[in-house]
């Protein structure tokens, strides 16, 4: 062929000097010894404009052998159990074709001009879920904090950090009670014990009812006595929208395909039933099997008329009314992907840090409220991770609030007039670059309205949070 190849010998324990030897004795490969692994990846080869050619075996080398032969810049990948000589003739012809060097030639310049590392952290970011994985009320604190649980009657999402506040039923000396679930809920929520007690730093007695953080902790109790914390998961695998879906006629055959699934399931519980009892418990699971596989039919049914009603008002709403849903009636669309409680050791809590997380709880309470209030719907049709409003509608519920507060005792968001005209002029920004905002982007704003009210944490010795972080906000 009159050219020359590179050879990854691999595991092969290629010997150059006697595999290699040619009629008169002259070495016809030489051996640069052991190289690092960046000399042996596809891009390294391509970023010279070498053509190339694959020989896949295992794991992601099929990928590049079929994009290297895509890109047209090498002969389509030979699996290495299939190579014979014949085939490599044909394939190093290939490689030397002046078709295949000028489109290598061309990525190499492409390649060149490209910032890898910066391209794989823009796509990284893009792909982060942002506007679901933060902490609501530490948002309008002013710190950056993972969500990891979630309120499920106001929605909220927060940290472990809020969480090891908001929930505490020791009854110890020395603890801070604050008691944010019913006894009997708090036995259901799998919660470690740790998150459920929080000390005050020694020397500080416990707050009786009468004193401010006393007060503070009895309305606190009062206001979200009800709630309980649940897992939170910041993304949504929203699998049946990825595909069956996307247009009315598939749409309408997918639903049709899913309802003759639950049919099937229906019918076939009494086996399906008695057979899972069976292994688990021999005979007389079968039997038991057998007497209550009529229950599990009639709930199969209700579930197929459930699942039937739930796609057909997807489907209808979304290729008809030009609506986002994710489902109609049927919950169990919303796949989670975290829901592990993680584990959380016990934190020091000062007074300050306790009358802000609450303070702020209210806030976030009613900024949920009033986001509720704005039809939040998904707003775009490449994930379901957060729910959008517009940004419209938003600002008029702002402005209807603030001047409610003129004129009622329990004005919508509790904010000064100072920081009304704050959080005005933040939207106002915000609807020259966006149509919709989510609920965290409107924590984020509420948090720069109500800054002032949370820069005096207490010394770092006791608070819980650190360092007021803004960086979230760019």
């Amino acid at each position: 062929l009159g050219t020359r190849i590179v050879v990854q010998s691999s595991w092969s324990k290629m010997d150059v000097e006697t595999d290699c030897a040619g009629p008169e004795g002259e070495l016809l490969c030489h051996n640069v010894g052991p190289v690092s692994h960046d000399w042996l990846t596809t891009a390294a080869g391509l970023r010279y404009g070498l053509p190339t050619l694959v020989c896949p075996f295992f794991g992601d080398q099929y990928m590049w052998g079929e994009m290297v032969h895509r890109a047209e810049v090498g002969p389509k990948p030979c699996p290495v159990t299939k190579l014979t000589k014949d085939i490599l003739v044909e394939k190093l012809r290939e490689l030397t074709d002046p078709k295949t060097k000028e489109a290598a030639s061309k990525l190499s310049v492409t390649m060149n001009e490209e910032d890898g590392v910066l391209t794989g952290l823009s796509h990284f970011w893009s792909s982060l879920p942002k506007d679901s994985m933060m902490c609501s009320i530490g948002l309008i604190m002013g710190k950056s904090m993972l969500a990891k649980y979630r309120l499920n009657g106001s929605n909220i999402p927060i940290s472990h950090e809020v969480a090891s506040v908001l929930v505490n039923s020791s009854n110890d000396e020395g603890s801070y009670l604050i008691p944010n679930i019913l006894p009997s809920q708090l036995r259901k929520t799998a919660i470690p014990s740790q998150l459920r007690r929080v000390s005050l730093p020694s020397g500080i007695p416990l707050p009786r009812s009468n004193s401010l953080v006393g007060s503070v902790v009895v309305q606190a109790k009062h206001a979200i006595r009800a709630e309980k914390l649940i897992p939170h998961a910041a993304t949504t695998f929203a699998l049946r929208h990825r595909g069956g879906y996307d247009s009315l006629c598939n749409s309408f055959f997918t639903v049709v395909l899913e309802f003759f699934e639950w049919i099937f399931t229906t019918l076939f519980q009494s086996c399906m039933v008695s057979d899972r009892l069976a292994r688990d418990h021999g005979c007389l699971g079968c039997m038991w099997g057998f007497a209550v596989s009529p229950f599990y039919m009639i709930w199969a049914g209700i579930m197929t008329i459930v699942t039937l009603v739930d796609r057909l008002g997807v489907t209808i709403a979304n290729n008809i009314f030009g609506k986002n849903w994710l489902f109609f009636i049927d919950r169990r669309a919303k796949a989670k992907v975290y829901r592990e409680i993680p584990t959380a050791d016990g934190k020091e809590v000062s007074i300050s840090s306790v009358i802000d997380v609450h303070a702020a709880r209210e806030i976030a309470g009613d900024a949920r409220k009033m986001f509720d209030q704005c039809k939040p719907s998904f707003s775009y049709h490449d994930h379901w991770n957060w729910e959008e409003v517009s940004l419209e509608s938003l600002s008029k519920r702002v402005t209807w609030a603030r001047k409610a507060a003129l004129s009622t005792d329990k004005p919508m968001l509790k904010l000064t007039p100072e920081e009304f005209q704050i959080l005005e002029e933040r939207i106002t920004w915000a609807k020259k670059k966006m149509e919709s905002l989510s609920y965290s982007r409107f924590c984020l704003f509420l948090g720069e309205a109500v800054h002032d009210r949370f820069l005096a944490i207490e010394d770092s010795g006791h608070a819980f949070f650190g360092a007021p972080n803004q960086e979230y906000m760019n």
